[in-house]
């Protein structure tokens, strides 16, 4: 099973990029995985023995070998059940390595909470009380938020360049 996605055409009927695919290949969207997530158990990026050894206690085959010919781009066929299993490793939807690249931003992005809600429960709480508040009152949360962090020297404040100095 070939994992570098549909299929598409430009407006002109040409397909895109030299390859003519539209979204990266397997080995780009697992490499992310691995320089973007954290075991949750180490607080440390995956190393690849873990993340064989996740999948294998979900029941699923993948050998060590296999898995580094995946990361590299060797190889792209894995199966349905080794995607699955991998997805559930690194805490994204199976549709992340298959996707085009909005499913895949959008698949980060959720894996990203779920992995603040996991660290931090407190942010699930949060963000249910946010949900009735004003504008100017989200403003003030988040201003507050991003000093602590800058302070903090986390490096987290005000991700992907995002400014909260209006309130909307």
């Amino acid at each position: 099973m070939g994992c570098r996605g549909a299929r598409v055409t430009d407006h002109d009927g040409t397909a895109p990029g030299a390859g003519g695919w539209a979204t990266p290949p397997l080995a780009e969207r697992l490499q992310h995985l691995f320089e973007h997530h954290v075991n949750p158990r180490t607080q440390r990026r995956w190393t690849l023995r873990q993340v064989k050894d996740a999948v294998n206690a979900q029941g699923v085959t993948l050998s060590l070998s296999y898995l580094l010919q995946l990361r590299r781009g060797e190889r792209d066929d894995p199966t349905l059940h080794q995607l699955t299993a991998l997805a559930r490793v690194f805490g994204v939807p199976p549709g992340y390595f298959v996707g085009d690249e909005e499913t895949a931003a959008r698949s980060e992005e959720v894996a990203q909470l779920e992995q603040a809600v996991q660290a931090h429960p407190e942010v699930r709480v949060w963000a249910e009380r946010s949900l009735g508040m004003s504008p100017r009152d989200i403003h003030m949360i988040t201003a507050m938020i991003d000093v602590t962090a800058e302070e903090g020297g986390s490096g987290r404040a005000r991700r992907g360049g995002a400014r909260h100095d209006d309130p909307a």
